[in-house]
């Protein structure tokens, strides 16, 4: 993301509690969103080699870890986030 989208971004995100808590939670502290939100929008636009979208074990590693980036694109989801 640049800066420009990730600032029209990152209200919305805050708004739906996706990740920009204002205050510090308990446990391990939470994956960087804007780096979680460039990983979901990598993987979502991966092409699988015999067509179609390629699943998220294929994201490449420079991302993190595709297990993240899937479970905070379903959490995300729930919130409302990509309706929105």
């Amino acid at each position: 993301l640049t800066d420009a989208e990730w600032h029209a971004l990152a209200p919305i995100l805050a708004a739906l509690g996706c990740g920009l808590s204002a205050g510090p939670r308990a446990g391990r502290p939470a994956a960087d969103p804007r780096a979680r939100l460039d990983a979901i929008f990598r993987a979502v636009t991966l092409k699988h080699p015999e067509g179609g979208r390629a699943p998220w074990r294929l994201l490449p590693e420079a991302f993190g870890k595709a297990d993240t980036a899937s479970r905070t694109h379903r959490r995300w989801a729930r919130a409302g986030l990509w309706a929105r």
